[in-house]
């Protein structure tokens, strides 16, 4: 058992290390009211690893296939067949299956569809994709990332390229295998990544993108300024949904700009989709925007944030189509049942 949760530890930081460590080693949980609490469905909880573990040996079919074994004569029909299967691994496994995804194509040389499966890849928050690329053993790690390197190499697009080989080797966070063999591919000068805001094809499109890369090399309040800067009532409506998460900590100072932003998010905050409400869950912890939802005549929300962020949590663990994020935010918030300790577990030891 001991075995089983020192294996798990390395793929949190720090702070996520010991807050877990501390709530492995306690008994009882006392800590929390019982009016917070709700009912965990713990037949929708094992129906979901049942389900996970079933789409893990399918990406893992379809990296031996793509990346480990070179199957690169593949027939249209079978090909069809295997982008079909990816849409199932998304809700899993979203980094691999667009990964994956990139890989089917370029055998195909399908330049308009290797550049769609880029950007949607590159559309992917931080927040979801930190320990996505850590379900496999190291040995199929940098057989895959051998392959893959090669294979980018017909990507005709440099800016795609290195746009793509910079956001994975950031996301792998602490996994020493992938920061190693993609070092050499990843470090941008500085003043063109500061540049990159300005691109017309890859601009404010891809904010998020630039965001979280610069976010590695300089300051917050230097980012801030940057995007204040580069941002205009006009091209803030190119900003996808997926990269509103910047504004979690990012106010612009902009008024028309802000206006803009906040009825965006209320308009997000009536979804019951599950990125959407991870990604509410993330932008209440703007205090602004949290008081401007508060204030909304069109949703209604909890008047504590903590109300909110439970509500929210709630939803996400009903829904049981994504664990990890959820049960970890509800250890933050005090929540210490054994049974969200136990799924956390189990959540991120489905290994191959």
């Amino acid at each position: 058992m001991k075995s089983l949760y020192s294996k798990c530890m390395y793929k949190f930081n720090l702070e996520e290390r010991n807050l877990l460590e501390n709530l492995f080693n306690r008994k009882y949980h006392q800590d929390v009211s019982s009016n917070n609490l709700f009912d965990i469905k713990e037949e929708k909880i094992q129906k979901y690893f049942e389900l996970k573990s079933i789409q893990l040996i399918k990406v893992r079919q379809l990296i031996m296939k793509y990346f480990v074994n070179n199957e690169v004569k593949v027939d249209k029909k079978i090909l069809s067949e295997d982008i079909k299967n990816l849409q199932d691994t998304y809700q899993y496994f979203p980094v691999w299956s667009k990964i994956i995804e990139i890989g089917i194509y370029l055998n195909t040389e399908n330049k308009g569809k290797i550049r769609q499966s880029i950007k949607k890849l590159l559309l992917l928050s931080p927040f979801e994709l930190r320990t996505s690329l850590q379900i496999f053993n190291d040995d199929l790690l940098k057989k895959f990332i051998k392959s893959f390197t090669n294979k980018i190499n017909g990507i005709e697009s440099v800016k795609e390229k290195e746009m793509l080989i910079s956001y994975i080797y950031n996301i792998a966070d602490e996994n020493t295998v992938v920061k190693e063999n993609f070092k050499d591919y990843a470090i941008w000068p500085l003043n063109e990544l500061r540049n990159s805001f300005g691109s017309y094809n890859y601009g404010i499109k891809f904010i998020g993108t630039w965001y979280y890369l610069l976010s590695k090399r300089i300051s917050e309040n230097e980012i801030f300024k940057l995007l204040d800067r580069k941002l205009d009532s006009k091209n803030v409506h190119e900003i996808p949904k997926e990269h509103f998460w910047i504004f979690y900590r990012y106010n612009p100072v902009d008024d028309n700009i802000r206006k803009i932003i906040n009825e965006k998010i209320e308009k997000i905050s009536l979804s019951d989709d599950l990125t959407d409400l991870i990604l509410m869950d993330i932008l209440i912890e703007n205090d602004s925007i949290f008081q401007f939802l508060k204030n909304s005549k069109i949703v209604k929300i909890p008047k504590l944030k903590i109300n909110y962020k439970r509500k929210i949590l709630e939803q996400l663990i009903y829904k049981a189509e994504s664990l990890q994020y959820p049960i970890l935010e509800l250890f933050k918030l005090g929540d210490r049942r054994e049974e969200l300790l136990w799924a956390m577990i189990k959540e991120i030891s489905i290994k191959l």
